[in-house]
């Protein structure tokens, strides 16, 4: 029988958690912003299995680069994801049975009876009128039903770095994605930019889609290159419909005050 790990049965024993990885080394940190990327954080990023300063890459296969172009010349940037499992590990839980075996994850159907194990679901597109659509049917529209034109993925095309944007600019972005560059081949013109505090910025879309999100090209206090992918942050003013109402001053109200004192009782 299969069961929820969120509801073991009774009986069930919960292993110990693990975690997949050790912490990676604290970095150091200073007391004032040296960069726009200390400000925003990214060095405080632990530098794991890296060489401060160094952007050289092994032989190794690698997906297809992203080549950006700063005044006439392209450079092939390889990207390296950094989330919070290379960061900080991860823990699974595993629930076992009574006989020590482990279960598996079970979901219950609306009649209450059937249950459904891993791989027995799926999500699927149905018209209106019931009938069954494959995605590569679907169009995106706008709320007034006109078509989107999706963006391409950017790998597919060189980006040129002809935009730049300030760190208030940056800072005014929800990042939800952040990768790590590396190159074969050192590009030392686009290295000068950055090291000056330069912030590229790029519509950035990995796989393409319906819009692209707002990339940002910057270096780390150590040295490295980092790429971070967002949404801009959408601040609504909330404030008073009505001022409120102040209560008029009495010019008699201090000696109104003195008059209610007697010391005739001391």
């Amino acid at each position: 029988m299969n069961w929820d790990y969120r509801k073991p049965p009774r009986g069930c024993k919960h292993a110990a958690a693990r975690s997949a990885m050790e912490r990676a080394q604290q970095p150091v940190t200073t007391g004032c912003h040296s960069s726009p990327a200390a400000a925003a954080g990214l060095d405080r990023i632990p530098r794991f299995d890296m060489l401060p300063a160094k952007l050289l890459v092994s032989g190794a296969a690698m997906a297809k680069p992203l080549v950006v172009e700063l005044n006439g010349q392209s450079f092939d940037l390889h990207l390296e994801k950094v989330d919070r499992t290379r960061l900080y590990g991860f823990v699974e839980t595993e629930v076992l049975d009574e006989t020590g075996k482990p279960c598996s994850v079970g979901t219950l159907t609306g009649d209450g009876h059937s249950i459904v194990g891993p791989g027995g679901s799926a999500i699927a597109y149905l018209s209106p009128d019931g009938l069954w659509r494959k995605k590569t049917e679907l169009r995106p529209v706008d709320p007034s039903g006109q078509l989107i034109a999706p963006v391409k993925s950017t790998f597919d095309a060189v980006v040129p770095l002809n935009r730049t944007a300030t760190i208030d600019e940056y800072l005014a972005h929800n990042i939800h994605l952040i990768y790590r560059l590396t190159a074969e081949q050192e590009p030392t013109a686009l290295l000068e930019q950055l090291k000056a505090g330069t912030i590229f910025q790029f519509p950035f879309s990995y796989r393409g889609g319906i819009e692209a999100s707002a990339g940002f090209l910057l270096q780390a206090a150590d040295g490295n290159i980092f790429l971070c992918v967002g949404s801009p942050t959408k601040f609504e003013f909330i404030g008073l419909k009505t001022a409120a109402p102040v209560a008029p001053e009495d010019p008699d109200e201090d000696g109104d005050d003195a008059d209610l004192l007697d010391f005739s009782i001391v």
